[in-house]
Formats: C-alpha cells, structure tokens, sequence
C-alpha cells in the first residue's frame, strides 16, 4: 500500500511548495502595485500642491474641526502671514470673524459665493470675494474656501460712486446724492415725526465777476464758497453744489426752523466776507437764502427743493436775505389747495384717524397711559403729516372742528380699553387757536359724560408757544379744563422763552422734557438740565415725562434723573387701536390685572 501511494506524496509535495511559491508572488505583487500606487499619490499630491500653491487666489482647506489642513501661498499673502505653515491648525473663527460661532454643521449651510473680510495678522480688516465649498474625502468632511481680495475693486467702485455723486469743480455732494439724502431724511422725519431743514444758496453777483475777471477766477469764487460753507456745517449737515451758482445745505432731522434760520445767517456772513481772486484784489459778492422745511413744506424730495426754490426767489424779490418758505405766497402749493379745503372733508369721509403710542410708568415699566396722535391719509396724495396740515388747519379755523373729534375718537376707544379692564389715560394735543373754542370744555364734558369716563382720565397736552397767549379767554378755557378735572400739560418744556412763568401760571398736572434733552449725549448740558427738570417738576407736584426716548442708554439716564414716566421709539411707537388694545390685553395676561 505504501508502495502504491508514494508518487502521490511526492506529488503532493510539489504542489504545496509550488503554492507557497504562488502566494509569495502574489505578495510581491500586491506590494509593489501599493508602492507605485502610493509613488502615483504622492507625485500627485507634490502637483497638486504646487498647483495650489502657485494659485493666484487663495486657497485654504479645513478639517472637521474648522482648523486650516492646508494654505498656499497667496492665503499666506492675503492673511499677512510669512509662509503658508504660519496658518497651519489656525481655526477659522480667527480669520473670519463673520463665521465666527459657526460648527461644521452651520458652516455647510454657508456654502456658496459672499462678500465678507478676512483678518490680517495685524488685526487690519481686508474686503473678500469668498467661495466656499464642501469636500468630501474618504469619508471626511473638508471646506475649501478660495478667496480674492476686492480691495482694488472695491477702491474703483468707491471712485465711481464719489464721481457719480459729488461735483467735480467743488469736491461738495451734488444734485444726485442730495436727492438720495432728501428722500431717506424726509422718511425718517415722517417715521420719527421731527423736521428737517433744506436750504438753497444763490450767489447774487456771480456773473458779474465771471465776467469781469473770467471763468477760471469764476470756478475759484465757487471753490471758496463751497469751502466756506463746509466749514459752517457741523455734524452730518451736508452741502451740495446743485448747478451754476447755486449751492444747496441739507439740515439732517432732528432740525428745528430757530437752527435753520440760525444756520442760513450764520453761512450767509461766512459767504458775503471778501474774496481774494487776484493780486491786491478782494471780491464781495451778496447772497440769498432760501428755507423748506421738511414734512412741514413737502413730503418729497422734488417738491421741498421747489419750495426752498420758491422761498430763495422771495429773498432775491428783496423781502430780505433770508426767507422761510411761506405756503401763502405760492400759488402753485397743492399742499396747501387740499390742506385747506379738504380738513372738514375728510372729518365726514373717514380719512382721519388715530394712532396711540403707549406711556410707560418708568419704574414699574408698565403702561399707564397713550398720547392720541392724528393721521390723515388722504385718498389721492397719501399720508399728510400732522406737521404739514394741522398749522393751515389753525390759519384756517378746522383746527377747532379737528380737536373736537380727536378729543370724542381717543375718549370713546379709551371707554373701550378700560371696560376690557386697563386702567391708563388718554393725552391729546390742544393747538393754540383750539384754546379760543368756548365751546371745547362743554364738548369735551359731553364726551366723558357720554362714555361714564372721570375727567382726570383726559390729558390735554399744550405747547409752551400756545400757552403764551395771555388772554382772558384761554384763562377761561384753562379753568373750567381744571374744573372737570381734565389733567393739563406742558408739553416740549425747555425749548420755549418763558417756561419758568408758564410753571407760575398754569396750574398743571405734567410736565413733558423735550425730545432734545432726552437725545442728547451722555454728560452733556441738556443731559444736566435734565435732572433739573425733573427736580422742578416734583418740587411743583408734577409728573416728570421724558418723550422721544430711544435707546437704552437714554432710557436708564431718564431712570436716573428720576423721572415717572416716559414714550419713545424704544418703548412703543405710535400704532392702531387695534394694536393698542392687543398691546394690553397681552400685557394683562402677562402681568395680571
């Protein structure tokens, strides 16, 4: 049997040591395909990062945690760094402050091409063209952003703007940018409800010495007058040079008409001192001034410059140097046609309403009270500014017909919202010729009478200018106001002439601080004056009321001066009855009753 099965031993044998063999060879196959395969990946990757390296954008690369993996050159450039190794492991955050916050999940969601900046090493700022892409590599999540510096560009698209913007005789804004100006500032004047003042300067005698001397002594004169003029503007005041000899100035809100004609004779001085045109030469030239008012005069752009244009015409007519736009003497005052004719129309139609803005208590922070504020949106001239219609109303008598129903409006919706449990106030703003009305007081004890509401619920609010008036009549009004109990206020206090005779006069119940001292910065004199309104007002038993607060700052400094209660933009702005009554039936349910 051994026999007959010995070549099959050796055969076997064979075919084990021939199998070994084969699996050796396979090993040193396999290992030198790994080999040339990794010599293939790493020359690939050498060209690969030369490419990148060379690039003239730059290129960074990060991992899952946000960390640059790889930079070439042109990021190092870009990032003030000597060499792309300086922002190995660098987190993004660093570099990126926009993207700052962001984990991997966030930054994926940012994919995509933005403008944004990169920080330098030295902590400067530069404007980016940012691409930002998703790698995913061997089951690894990596960002490639590839960014280019927009400076230049950004450089040249200034450049186009300053030219498209600004004159080039003068370096001053021109009739582009002052219309830009014009229509944003008259938005917020609206919105905020203050003013802004526009003012149009015309060289009188500027012919004569284009003239006399020529063009190029003519471009020095406009050189130096728009000199003189930039150096008469403070803060954000802008002048334009908007044709010719023409020049404009644009009084950013809040800007009074006191400032503007201020401002107007002030840059009027500067303007007509000598100039020196030539050698051993002086040249005087006369001006004039033209003052819009912004919503008061116009709501648009187009139609404020037509009324500063007209009021400067009125100055060059010689009715002196200097003159406010006057709605009397234009002829071709729309404005003023449909103000006039159209207040008791819109009484009848519906056009008028109200809006309320919330009076905070500014200890408890709740809502106390509202100041009723009229809006008339006219059918086919749009919104018209209490500003602009509500002193034609006073020039024409509608203002006594407009009080009547604001006073009847704001007590019946005042009914409505204590009935639903809030118990708060009304204010209403009394013009100066309302105060002639013997009729208002039995009115406005009718209305209380009619909605079961006590006198002390009504607040009427009155400037300084119209309690000026020292008439029997409006002593009249004033007292039996007292003797309903309605609340009397001095609304504006400290920007009128007699405020401390008022406070000796009129026994009222508020006193409101001037939007001005409220705004003004931290430390300064109105901010001081301030503390002294609000101790004046306690030593008289008066509320203290700070209007127009707008910041957080304004309102912790009207907290510190001590005063009681306080409205603004920060706290609520003026909204619907509608509005109004959801502001406090979700501050009940907040608060509790």
């Amino acid at each position: 049997m051994a026999a007959i099965f010995a070549p099959w031993h050796k055969s076997s044998s064979l075919l084990g040591r021939y199998s070994a063999e084969l699996a050796r060879e396979r090993q040193r196959s396999l290992a030198s395909l790994a080999v040339e395969r990794a010599r293939t990946i790493a020359g690939l990757d050498v060209q690969f990062r030369a490419i990148v390296h060379q690039a003239f954008d730059a290129i960074v690369l990060l991992g899952r945690d946000l960390r640059v993996r790889l930079a070439n050159r042109a990021a190092a450039v870009l990032l003030g760094r000597r060499a792309p190794d300086d922002l190995a492991d660098l987190p993004l955050r660093l570099f990126v402050p926009a993207l700052a916050g962001l984990d991997a999940e966030g930054l994926r969601a940012r994919a995509g091409r933005f403008e944004t900046e990169f920080r330098r090493a030295d902590g400067s700022m530069v404007p980016v063209e940012l691409a930002l892409a998703v790698v995913n590599a061997d089951d690894e999540l990596l960002f490639l952003l590839t960014a280019r510096d927009t400076s230049e560009r950004r450089k040249h698209e200034d450049r186009l703007r300053y030219q498209a913007t600004h004159d080039d005789l003068t370096g001053l804004a021109n009739r582009t940018l002052l219309y830009e100006l014009l229509e944003h500032d008259l938005a917020r004047a609206i919105e905020d409800g203050t003013s802004l003042a526009l003012l149009l300067v015309d060289l009188d005698r500027f012919k004569e010495v284009n003239d006399t001397l020529g063009h190029e002594a003519g471009d020095r004169l406009l050189r130096l007058v728009a000199a003189r003029l930039r150096e008469g503007l403070t803060g954000d005041d802008l002048a334009a040079r908007i044709g010719g000899d023409e020049f404009a100035v644009l009084l950013r809100p809040p800007c009074s008409c006191e400032r503007a004609v201020q401002v107007a004779q002030r840059l009027l001085e500067m303007v007509q001192r000598p100039y020196s045109l030539a050698e051993a030469l002086a040249v005087e030239v006369e001006a004039s001034v033209g003052i819009a008012l912004g919503p008061l005069h116009a709501s648009e752009a187009k139609e404020l410059v037509r009324c500063a244009d007209v009021a400067m015409y009125a100055a060059k007519r010689g009715s002196g140097p200097v003159q406010l736009y006057d709605q009397s003497n234009d002829p071709h005052s729309i404005r003023r046609l449909v103000a006039i004719t159209a207040v008791r129309r819109a009484l009848r139609e519906g056009q008028l309403g109200l809006a309320y803005q919330p009076k905070f208590d500014l200890r408890s922070g709740r809502i106390v009270g509202c100041e009723a504020l009229l809006r008339w949106d006219h059918p086919e001239h749009g919104p018209i500014p209490p500003s602009e219609f509500i002193p034609l109303a006073e020039q024409t008598g509608s203002i006594v017909a407009l009080t009547r129903w604001t006073v009847a409006t704001a007590l019946a919706d005042l009914a409505r919202w204590r009935k639903s449990g809030a118990q708060l106030s009304v204010a209403v703003n009394v013009a100066a010729r309302a105060l002639f009305d013997d009729g208002l007081t039995a009115h406005i004890e009718q209305a209380l009478a009619e909605h079961g509401l006590p006198g002390d619920v009504l607040t009427l609010e009155l400037t300084e200018t119209s309690l000026l008036a020292d008439s029997h009549p409006v002593a009249q009004v004033l007292a039996s106001m007292r003797a309903l109990g309605v609340q009397l206020s001095i609304d504006d206090f400290g920007t009128g002439y007699s405020s401390l005779a008022l406070l000796q006069k009129i026994r009222a119940h508020e006193l409101k601080i001037d939007r001005s001292f409220v705004i003004a910065e931290a430390g300064s004199r109105q901010r001081v004056l301030v503390r002294s309104m609000v101790r004046l007002a306690h030593d008289l038993g008066l509320v203290a009321v700070a209007e127009g607060i707008e910041t957080i700052e304004q309102l912790r400094a009207m907290q510190a001066a001590g005063c009681d209660l306080g409205q603004g933009y920060l706290l609520g702005k003026a909204m619907s009855a509608e509005r109004f009554a959801r502001l406090l039936a979700a501050e009940r349910e907040h608060n509790g009753p």
